[in-house]
């Protein structure tokens, strides 16, 4: 699944790719969110951990995992 969070007062995005969990994840982190506080912990396909405060972030956008074309296609 690959995750994408803006942050409140801030123009950037992070946006972490494969991450493991699936929907038992998008569960955590909408529980985290509803509280408003904690701290969110997502690792990526690589092994990397990214801790984000809840109360801090401003949206979640999640998608699948698709296959990224390359070349032309009709």
């Amino acid at each position: 699944m690959d995750i994408t969070i803006g942050f409140v007062a801030n123009t950037r995005e992070l946006s972490i790719e494969n991450v493991s969990g699936g929907e038992e994840k998008k569960a955590d982190i909408v529980a985290k969110l509803q509280a408003g506080e904690g701290v969110i912990e997502l690792t990526d396909g690589s092994g990397q951990t990214y801790l984000v405060q809840a109360e801090k972030v401003a949206y979640v956008r999640t998608g699948s995992v698709s296959d990224r074309k390359v070349g032309f296609f009709a």
